[in-house]
C-alpha cells in the first residue's frame, strides 16, 4: 500500500492568482515582450525570421507566437511537427 493511503489527506492550498486564470496573454506574452523581442520582434535582426514574437491574430483565436511556441492543434490526428 503507498504511504499517501497511510496519512491524512493534505489540505489543498489556493492557487497564488486566486480566480484569475491563467492565460498566454498575461503571463507569457509580456515576458516574450521584455526578454525577446530585442530579436525576435525586430524584422531587422535574424532572431525575427527564426520566430516572430511579436503578438498578432493567428489561428481561431489564438495568437500566432502561442501557436508557434506549443504547436498547430491537430485535433484527432497525431501531431506532426
Amino acid at each position: 500500500m503507498g504511504r499517501a493511503l497511510k496519512r491524512k489527506p493534505t489540505e489543498i492550498t489556493p492557487v497564488p492568482w486566486k480566480d484569475v486564470s491563467v492565460s498566454f496573454e498575461r503571463y507569457v506574452q509580456p515576458a516574450l515582450d521584455n526578454h525577446c523581442a530585442k530579436c525576435h520582434a525586430d524584422p531587422k535582426h535574424e532572431g525575427y525570421a527564426r520566430f516572430n514574437s511579436k503578438s498578432r491574430n493567428g489561428f481561431i483565436g489564438f495568437k500566432e507566437p502561442y501557436m508557434n511556441l506549443l504547436g498547430w492543434p491537430t485535433w484527432g490526428f497525431a501531431y506532426v511537427g
